[in-house]
């Protein structure tokens, strides 16, 4: 990470040209600085310190505060809690949850989608996800969950919009024509080429997993205009570190985005470090070589870059335990997939909420996690919950690892967002 200087709400570091940006945390503001400027943060004297102590103060009355609604918009459903591959990494046991049951019980669902449904009101919107386990290996399940959706809001001015996650091995003309059907935003996990994906993504039939994903991709392509999105979720760590390869393997199925993330392990001391040099690499790199569009694609510095374009404050990394909620096959509902394991994550169930459950979400994330000092704050939104229970037993405190890549990403998208004035 860059060496950072800091004076209460202004953060400054020296960019990968050597250019010196500040950054106003509170405002999401960008600017470049002189050399005066840079000393000024260590010396903490003289005028140029005393234009940054002035800046620190300013409020910008264009800077708002992005809040997730207080009601449950959007609905993950658990289609499956089997799954037919076996991933080396795997956070929900072999895509089980240890769940009794294998695939959702659709009366339940139908009650689920009732109760959280109906009370959305005309020009509101509602968010279904399907997930696992793989889902896909109940399409018919899918189509009756949605055709139930749909039919509880025909003739309402309601913009319902599904999403599935998929490992994409099982897509055939009938899934992919499904899919296409309801115009989903698609979301296929792939961790690159063959050589990688089928060690940590194996199949149990044993055969390759990456064949049957490319297979699939080319299904898919047939209906792509139908597809809301079609994006790829990559998983980074102790078992992939090429981010440059991945990234060059990727490219060619022309995902609408990259979902790069990070599964944390014992050894993120040594680990996590060399994620983020290859990350870094590979962003400029895709900068340098196709442009501001492509790296634009790159989940977490699109995130970033577009709050500080529209000068959003995030105040929680997720919707847990306010907007969104999440149902097992069994109908148990938690805010968290992940933490489907854990019986004592449980906030609901069937169609009902337990209030003295979902209380302890109801504050901001950035509160929770204690991040008042940190200048990355509301970009981040406090972090992950997930992360942080799988690091320390404790879902507020904070994975510091986690944090350390945050900011050095949100460093890139603060400059991505100044090279580029990527102002409103």
């Amino acid at each position: 990470m860059s060496i950072v200087r800091q004076y209460k709400n202004i953060v400054s570091f020296k960019d990968s040209s050597g250019k010196t940006l500040a950054f106003h945390s509170q405002n999401l503001e960008v600017a470049e600085i002189d050399q005066e400027a840079w000393s000024a943060f260590e010396s903490q004297s003289g005028e140029a310190f005393n234009e940054i102590a002035s800046w620190s103060e300013e409020v910008n009355d264009q800077v708002s505060d992005s809040y997730f609604e207080d009601h449950i918009n959007q609905l993950s459903i658990n289609v499956s809690q089997i799954c037919n591959l076996a991933c080396t990494y795997c956070a929900a046991d072999g895509g089980t949850y240890k769940a009794q049951k294998p695939i959702a019980d659709l009366n339940i669902v139908y009650k689920q989608l009732d109760q959280f449904l109906k009370p959305i009101k005309d020009g509101g919107s509602f968010h279904i996800r399907f997930f696992g386990g793989e889902p896909l290996l109940y399409p018919d399940h899918i189509k009756k969950m949605a055709d139930y959706a749909k039919l509880l809001v025909a003739g309402r001015d309601i913009d319902l919009r599904m999403k599935i996650t998929t490992n994409g091995t099982l897509i055939d003309e009938k899934r992919a024509q499904l899919l296409a059907d309801y115009n989903m935003e698609v979301a296929i996990s792939i961790d690159g080429p063959e050589q990688i994906n089928d060690q940590t993504r194996p199949a149990k039939n044993k055969k390759s997993t990456t064949q049957m994903i490319i297979e699939g991709l080319k299904t898919l392509a047939k209906h792509r205009d139908q597809l809301k999105t079609l994006r790829v979720i990559t998983v980074f760590g102790e078992h992939n570190l090429d981010v440059m390869g991945t990234y060059g393997f990727l490219k060619q199925f022309n995902f609408d985005s990259y979902s790069f993330s990070y599964a944390r392990s014992e050894n993120d001391v040594t680990v996590s470090p060399q994620f983020m040099k290859n990350f870094k690499e590979t962003i400029y790199f895709i900068l340098k070589t196709y442009g501001i569009n492509e790296v634009l694609k790159i989940i977490p510095i699109r995130n970033f870059v577009l709050r500080l374009q529209y000068q959003a404050r995030n105040l929680n990394h997720c919707g847990v335990g306010k907007s969104s909620i999440q149902s097992d096959t069994s109908g148990n509902l938690f805010g968290c997939n992940w933490w489907m394991s854990d019986s004592s994550e449980v906030i609901g169930k069937g169609a009902q909420i337990f209030k003295d459950k979902v209380a302890p979400f109801k504050k901001d994330l950035v509160d929770l996690h204690n991040c008042q000092t940190c200048w990355a704050k509301n970009l981040c939104g406090g972090g992950c919950m997930f992360v942080n229970k799988q690091s320390s037993g404790e879902k507020h405190i904070k994975d510091k690892f986690f944090c350390e890549r945050t900011k050095e990403q949100a460093q890139i998208g603060l400059e991505i967002f100044n090279r580029f004035s990527l102002q409103n």
